[in-house]
């Protein structure tokens, strides 16, 4: 067996500008932990991935900050760039 026998092949993606509160239900509704985060860039066409959210993301910005969830945007506490070599 592989990894690729195992692994998902269907991938969540969220815009930048959705709602904190919006990520969250789709991580629920779609039994995940984690978003790709896809935007148009000016030089693109086509959607390009900015980022990813995790739910532990989500945790350690609204819990550990005392914010507001409904105030906040996905871009607000996405990973930009996250490294490609972990």
């Amino acid at each position: 067996m592989c990894v690729g026998d195992i692994c998902r092949r269907d991938v969540v993606t969220i815009a930048p500008e959705a709602g904190l509160c919006d990520a969250a239900r789709v991580m629920r509704e779609k039994h995940v932990g984690m978003l790709v985060v896809v935007g148009t860039a000016a030089e693109y066409t086509d959607r390009v991935v900015q980022g990813v959210l995790t739910d532990r993301d989500i945790v350690v910005t609204v819990v550990g900050r005392d914010a507001e969830p409904k105030d906040l945007k996905v871009m607000d506490v996405m990973t930009r760039n996250p490294p490609l070599d972990r």
